[in-house]
């Protein structure tokens, strides 16, 4: 006859580490793979990214380290233009809405989207001729000596640009 009673070697065996300890070491293993690969992905974009300093690069960049009172005009000269420029970009924004419109639309009506095109590169080239207006009037008030630290200043810190872009 059989004997009802298990033996110690026939008795179902208990799994060594329980589900739950399972499911808690796979999501602490993802939350270590979510934090690697972020701070490695993190790392590159930082690496690749333009440093803009505290104060930016271009011209602002410069003027915060032209001393006194030549400096606080050209940045106050900066800012205004700055904000002479927000409608211009805005326009051009527009223009670019509107000739997407008309790519879009059912009938091609070339003449039209050829006039909307006239418009956004004359909207461009407004944008354009004004930015290099304030950036000439910022130049003018400058010293000679700072337009030569504006150039040194400038080769110095788009020397990586410099390198990825140069004519071969």
């Amino acid at each position: 006859m059989t004997d009802p009673t298990p033996t110690p070697d026939s008795s179902p065996k208990k799994p060594r580490f329980s589900r739950r300890f399972i499911r808690s070491a796979l999501i602490a293993s993802l939350a270590l793979n979510l934090l690697i690969i972020g701070g490695a992905a993190g790392a590159r974009w930082a690496h690749h990214h333009w440093n803009l300093g505290e104060h930016g690069r271009g011209l602002m960049g410069y003027a915060w380290s032209i001393k006194g009172e030549r400096g606080d005009e050209i940045r106050q000269m900066i800012r205004a233009g700055r904000t002479t420029l927000k409608p211009l970009r805005k326009s051009v924004r527009e223009k670019r809405k509107v000739q997407r419109a008309l790519l879009q639309g059912e009938a091609f009506d070339r003449a039209a989207i050829r006039a909307a095109m006239s418009d956004t590169a004359d909207a461009r080239r407004k944008l354009k001729d004004t930015r290099a207006n304030i950036f000439l009037d910022a130049l003018e008030k400058m010293s000679p000596e700072d337009r030569a630290g504006f150039h040194k200043w400038r080769n110095r810190h788009h020397r990586r640009w410099r390198r990825r872009h140069r004519d071969e």
